[in-house]
């Protein structure tokens, strides 16, 4: 599935789960919605964690934070150690 397909079918789960009558079973239908999401950010922030990476080879620290504009070199480490560690338990 695309990106986009991905996107739209999250959004049409969205619509559904908000729509549900019934409290509870909003609840638990939005709750689902949630986990959904809450996986798709982590593997954004994973794949911003490779991205930054790549540049580190040729680059410190904080040059990366900096091209990235993350304000800090310890977020560049943050993000690159996360996607590592990903990489680490999927391998």
């Amino acid at each position: 599935m695309s990106p986009a397909e991905e996107g739209d079918r999250l959004a049409g789960a969205l619509r559904a789960a908000v729509a549900v009558a019934d409290p509870l079973e909003r609840y638990g239908a939005l709750t689902k919605v949630q986990q959904e999401l809450d996986a798709l950010v982590s593997g954004v922030k994973v794949a911003r964690g490779q991205a930054l990476d790549e540049l580190r080879p040729g680059a410190t620290w904080a040059e990366i934070a900096e091209l990235a504009g993350l304000g800090t070199y310890q977020r560049a480490q943050q993000l690159i150690n996360a996607a590592r560690a990903a990489r680490e338990r999927t391998s």
